[in-house]
Protein backbone atom coordinates (compact mmCIF):
# COMPACT_ATOMS: atom_id res chain seq x y z
CA UNK A 1 0.00 0.00 0.00
CA UNK A 2 1.09 3.67 -1.07
CA UNK A 3 1.64 6.34 1.40
CA UNK A 4 -1.27 8.37 2.27
CA UNK A 5 -3.43 5.30 1.16
CA UNK A 6 -6.61 4.14 2.96
CA UNK A 7 -7.06 -0.04 3.50
CA UNK A 8 -10.10 0.98 1.39
CA UNK A 9 -8.12 2.00 -1.32
CA UNK A 10 -6.49 -1.15 -1.52
CA UNK A 11 -9.95 -3.26 -2.08
CA UNK A 12 -11.23 -3.31 -5.62
CA UNK A 13 -13.52 -1.35 -6.42
CA UNK A 14 -17.27 -2.43 -7.17
CA UNK A 15 -18.57 -1.42 -10.80
CA UNK A 16 -20.83 1.49 -10.99
CA UNK A 17 -24.48 -0.02 -11.63
CA UNK A 18 -26.28 1.44 -14.74
CA UNK A 19 -28.78 3.68 -12.41
CA UNK A 20 -25.69 5.49 -11.00
CA UNK A 21 -25.52 6.93 -14.45
CA UNK A 22 -29.00 7.83 -14.71
CA UNK A 23 -28.91 9.80 -11.20
CA UNK A 24 -25.70 11.48 -12.32
CA UNK A 25 -27.50 12.69 -15.72
CA UNK A 26 -31.22 13.39 -13.91
CA UNK A 27 -29.22 15.37 -11.40
CA UNK A 28 -27.26 17.56 -13.79
CA UNK A 29 -30.87 18.04 -15.69
CA UNK A 30 -32.67 19.03 -12.65
CA UNK A 31 -30.17 21.68 -11.42
CA UNK A 32 -29.28 22.75 -14.78
CA UNK A 33 -32.65 23.72 -14.75
CA UNK A 34 -32.43 25.22 -11.08
CA UNK A 35 -29.58 27.22 -12.27
CA UNK A 36 -31.39 29.03 -15.46
CA UNK A 37 -34.55 29.38 -13.20
CA UNK A 38 -31.93 31.46 -10.66
CA UNK A 39 -30.16 33.81 -12.93
CA UNK A 40 -33.51 34.43 -14.93
CA UNK A 41 -35.09 35.70 -11.56
CA UNK A 42 -32.01 37.55 -10.56
CA UNK A 43 -32.13 39.37 -14.10
CA UNK A 44 -35.92 39.66 -13.47
CA UNK A 45 -36.06 38.49 -17.16
CA UNK A 46 -39.89 39.60 -18.27
CA UNK A 47 -39.60 37.11 -21.21
CA UNK A 48 -38.58 34.21 -18.89
CA UNK A 49 -41.58 35.03 -16.20
CA UNK A 50 -43.96 35.28 -19.42
CA UNK A 51 -42.16 31.44 -20.78
CA UNK A 52 -43.37 30.67 -17.25
CA UNK A 53 -46.79 31.43 -16.92
CA UNK A 54 -45.64 34.05 -14.26
CA UNK A 55 -48.74 36.75 -13.41
CA UNK A 56 -48.15 40.39 -11.67
CA UNK A 57 -48.08 38.64 -8.06
CA UNK A 58 -45.13 35.91 -9.33
CA UNK A 59 -43.44 38.56 -10.63
CA UNK A 60 -43.63 40.89 -7.21
CA UNK A 61 -42.84 37.61 -4.86
CA UNK A 62 -39.60 37.22 -6.72
CA UNK A 63 -39.01 41.17 -7.08
CA UNK A 64 -38.84 41.23 -3.00
CA UNK A 65 -36.73 38.00 -3.07
CA UNK A 66 -34.26 38.36 -0.23
CA UNK A 67 -30.55 38.53 -1.06
CA UNK A 68 -29.51 35.72 1.58
CA UNK A 69 -32.25 33.75 0.32
CA UNK A 70 -31.13 34.08 -3.66
CA UNK A 71 -27.74 33.25 -1.66
CA UNK A 72 -28.72 30.16 -0.22
CA UNK A 73 -30.63 29.03 -3.55
CA UNK A 74 -27.46 29.62 -5.16
CA UNK A 75 -25.43 27.20 -2.89
CA UNK A 76 -28.31 24.78 -3.38
CA UNK A 77 -27.87 24.60 -7.09
CA UNK A 78 -24.25 24.56 -7.39
CA UNK A 79 -23.91 21.84 -4.54
CA UNK A 80 -26.70 19.81 -6.66
CA UNK A 81 -24.28 20.12 -9.31
CA UNK A 82 -20.99 19.32 -7.57
CA UNK A 83 -22.68 16.23 -6.34
CA UNK A 84 -24.08 14.74 -9.60
CA UNK A 85 -20.38 15.67 -11.33
CA UNK A 86 -19.21 13.69 -8.21
CA UNK A 87 -21.33 11.16 -8.41
CA UNK A 88 -20.69 10.13 -11.88
CA UNK A 89 -16.87 10.41 -11.57
CA UNK A 90 -17.68 7.59 -8.43
CA UNK A 91 -16.51 10.08 -5.85
CA UNK A 92 -17.17 10.17 -1.93
CA UNK A 93 -17.69 13.78 -2.10
CA UNK A 94 -20.99 13.48 -3.82
CA UNK A 95 -22.77 12.13 -0.95
CA UNK A 96 -22.04 15.41 1.36
CA UNK A 97 -22.52 17.69 -1.72
CA UNK A 98 -25.83 16.65 -1.64
CA UNK A 99 -26.21 16.56 1.92
CA UNK A 100 -25.43 20.71 1.59
CA UNK A 101 -27.92 20.66 -1.41
CA UNK A 102 -30.81 18.93 0.73
CA UNK A 103 -30.03 20.92 3.94
CA UNK A 104 -29.99 24.65 1.75
CA UNK A 105 -33.25 23.26 -0.03
CA UNK A 106 -35.01 22.71 3.07
CA UNK A 107 -33.90 25.71 4.85
CA UNK A 108 -35.63 27.79 2.06
CA UNK A 109 -38.72 26.07 1.63
CA UNK A 110 -38.71 26.66 5.74
CA UNK A 111 -38.47 30.31 4.99
CA UNK A 112 -40.18 30.67 1.39
CA UNK A 113 -43.61 29.04 2.80
CA UNK A 114 -43.40 30.27 6.62
CA UNK A 115 -42.79 33.56 5.65
CA UNK A 116 -42.83 34.59 1.70
CA UNK A 117 -46.20 32.83 1.73
CA UNK A 118 -44.74 31.01 -1.25
CA UNK A 119 -47.78 28.53 -1.73
CA UNK A 120 -50.26 31.83 -2.16
CA UNK A 121 -47.64 33.50 -4.30
CA UNK A 122 -46.89 30.76 -6.69
CA UNK A 123 -49.72 28.77 -6.38
CA UNK A 124 -49.74 24.96 -5.52
CA UNK A 125 -48.74 23.49 -8.68
CA UNK A 126 -45.29 25.34 -8.50
CA UNK A 127 -45.12 24.55 -4.51
CA UNK A 128 -46.07 21.15 -5.03
CA UNK A 129 -43.23 20.44 -7.83
CA UNK A 130 -40.96 22.53 -5.71
CA UNK A 131 -41.35 19.57 -2.68
CA UNK A 132 -41.13 16.59 -5.20
CA UNK A 133 -37.76 17.81 -6.96
CA UNK A 134 -37.56 17.94 -2.75
CA UNK A 135 -38.06 14.50 -2.13
CA UNK A 136 -35.88 13.36 -5.01
CA UNK A 137 -32.73 15.53 -3.77
CA UNK A 138 -32.99 13.98 -0.70
CA UNK A 139 -33.35 10.40 -2.60
CA UNK A 140 -29.55 11.47 -4.23
CA UNK A 141 -28.42 11.89 -1.23
CA UNK A 142 -29.38 8.60 0.63
CA UNK A 143 -28.20 6.99 -3.06
CA UNK A 144 -24.76 8.78 -3.09
CA UNK A 145 -24.47 8.02 1.27
CA UNK A 146 -25.51 3.99 0.13
CA UNK A 147 -23.64 3.86 -2.87
CA UNK A 148 -20.30 5.55 -0.65
CA UNK A 149 -21.19 2.48 1.80
CA UNK A 150 -20.76 -0.01 -0.64
CA UNK A 151 -17.85 1.27 -2.17
CA UNK A 152 -18.78 2.18 -5.37
CA UNK A 153 -17.31 5.60 -4.68
CA UNK A 154 -14.05 6.52 -3.47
Amino acid sequence: MTAGASPDDAAPRPSAPWHLWMMGVVGLLLYAIAARDLVETARMSQTYFAEMGYGPAQVEYFTDYPVALRALWAVQVLSGIVAAVLLMLRRRWAAPAGLVAVVAQLVMLAATFGAMDRWQALGPRLALTDLIITAWMIGFWLYARHHRRLGVLR
